[in-house]
């Protein structure tokens, strides 16, 4: 190895000689041809003083000074200092007093005071002015975009995408424009309003509401409980509640004052006297609705509460109520009798020979009390197959319970008028605390 271009370590890595590439260090002093260092607070790169200055001088944070050929920076007391020159950003600073810089090549530029309160901004194409946090405005060359925001409210423009906005703090509202329409606020939403391609609305809970679109008209006035509804098939209206309420459309109308009357295409009701109709029943009443008559498909009457009763012509079927909660039936094959929690009371009653003589009948009866007790003798009368005779299963019970219980079940052919039983019937019995 040449005595030129030897390297040296000593106490490695602290200390080095590289005689090769002129560079050397004495941990924390770094120096070579182009560079001196003391770690970390003093920087020397190049020779930014020489006849052709281009490098960097500092001692951070007492100053740092930057040099480039006619580009030069000098910082002193970072960051309170700068002076700057360069050939898209010139200008300096006092922080926090007062700064300036500039880009003379796009013409562009900021400047402050009093650091973060006032603040300008300029270029060709907008510039702004900033008194934090007081007042703030923005304009843009041609005015198609302006903004003004003061503490107390604001309002901006953009009218390229043709938008606008604003808010104001005293109504505790905002609100704004596009192409598609304008919407409103005040009182944190409690006062509403927007005009839009969905249609037109205001409301300022809980006082009133209105609204219009296409399908139609909306309203109310919440403290007197009414408002309605208007469309091109029909409408709607509500006062004071339940009170009063009418509605309309192409097949009719009805309306109600409440308690002077109710009234539809098919009803008419008064206190004194109504009508109304039931599929083709028609039931009228006078001087009370406690009494009336029906006619037509069905006839009857009903005096509450102690009856009503319905006869159904067509079908020669008879029903009814008593005491609100009692109820009968009676028809051509059978009938029913109760009242619940008492007694339960049904009847069959088939004609001999069905129709159909696969088709399943009964006959018989069955009584119920008090949920303990029953009573019954039926007999159902059912085919095993298209051309077999029908098949009798007779049942005859009696129960109290928890006392007794008897129960007899037989079985055999349907002949006619008469039944043929097998051989043998099925007899079952309980008794004492058992239900058969």
């Amino acid at each position: 190895m040449e005595s030129d271009a030897r390297a040296y370590n000593v106490l490695w890595p602290l200390a080095r000689f590289d005689h090769r590439h002129n560079t050397y260090r004495i941990f924390p002093f770094f120096w070579s041809d182009d560079h001196t260092i003391g770690f970390p607070l003093y920087w020397h790169f190049g020779d930014p003083f020489g006849d052709i200055p281009r490098g960097s001088d500092s001692l951070w944070p007492l100053w740092c000074y930057f040099r480039d050929g006619e580009q030069r920076s000098l910082h002193l007391a970072w960051p309170f200092f700068n002076l700057k020159d360069y050939r898209d950003e010139r200008g300096g600073h006092l922080w926090p007093l007062f700064g300036r810089y500039e880009d003379p090549t796009r013409r562009s530029g900021y400047a402050y005071a009093a650091w973060p309160i006032g603040w300008h901004t300029w270029s060709p194409t907008a510039s702004s002015w900033t008194l934090a946090p007081l007042f703030h405005r923005s304009r843009g060359a041609d005015g198609a975009e302006r903004t003004d925001l003061t503490l107390l409210g604001g309002w901006w423009r953009d009218a390229a995408e043709d938008r606008t906005g604003w808010f104001a703090l005293p109504l505790l509202g905002w609100g704004g424009s596009n192409a598609d329409g304008r919407a409103d606020n005040a009182l944190l939403g409690l006062w509403h309003r927007h005009d839009d391609e969905r249609g037109r609305a205001q409301w300022l809970i809980p006082f009133y509401y209105r609204s219009r679109d296409d399908d139609g008209r909306n309203w109310a006035i919440y403290p007197l409980l009414s408002g309605g509804r208007r469309q091109q098939d029909g409408g709607e209206l509500w006062l004071l509640g339940p009170l009063f309420h009418a509605d309309w459309d192409d097949t009719g109308s009805s309306h109600w004052l409440f308690p002077l009357y109710y009234y539809d295409a098919d009803t008419w009701l008064t206190p004194l006297a109504g009508r109304w109709d039931s599929e083709s029943t028609t039931n009228r009443y006078l001087l009370t609705p406690l009494f009336g008559l029906r006619s037509g498909a069905e006839s009857g009457s009903w005096l509450f509460p102690l009856y009503s009763y319905r006869h159904d012509r067509q079908g020669n079927i008879t029903r009814g109520s008593f005491l609100l909660a009692g109820s009968y039936r009676h028809g051509p094959h059978g009938g029913e009798l109760g009242f619940p929690l008492l007694f339960n009371y049904r009847r069959w009653d088939e004609p001999a020979v069905a129709a159909d003589r696969r088709a399943a009948t009964l006959d018989g009866w069955q009584f119920d009390a008090l949920l303990i007790a029953r009573f019954a003798n039926r007999s159902e009368r059912a085919a095993v197959g298209t051309n077999a005779l029908p098949v009798v299963t007779q049942v005859r019970q009696a129960r109290l319970f928890p006392l007794f219980g008897h129960r007899i079940a037989s079985s055999g052919a349907f002949r006619g008028n008469r039944t043929a039983h097998l051989p043998s019937g099925k007899v079952s019995r309980c008794c004492v605390a058992c239900w058969c």
